[in-house]
């Protein structure tokens, strides 16, 4: 939900975790209309006990977009599209949730 959110404001996910040079970092990619990848090793999302993502909004090793990272529009941006993936998530929930109660009543 977050990456198509992100996909929908224009913005788009780096695809150079799936090359060989990223070493030990190199990750397999889940969905790659969203810029989804496996990262379930990472401790802080291997050891949840409630829904988790890890995102990385950008890199500032690169000059470029370490400076678009800075401006508030990018920041609004990618906070909308987190706000409205993490709404979607609720709702979709709590629907689940509903008919669950439906169903054994």
């Amino acid at each position: 939900m977050l990456g198509e959110q992100l996909k929908a404001r224009g913005l788009q996910y780096t695809p150079h975790y799936t090359e060989k040079f990223m070493g030990r970092w190199q990750r397999a990619l889940l969905d790659a209309d969203a810029g989804v990848y496996r990262y379930d090793t990472l401790f802080v999302l291997k050891k949840t006990h409630m829904p988790a993502v890890l995102l990385e909004a950008g890199s500032i090793i690169n000059r470029e977009e370490e400076l678009v990272m800075t401006s508030s529009q990018r920041q609004q941006l990618i906070s909308a599209a987190v706000v409205d993936a993490v709404d979607s998530f609720c709702v979709a929930q709590i629907t689940q949730a509903r008919a669950a109660n439906r169903a054994t009543f």
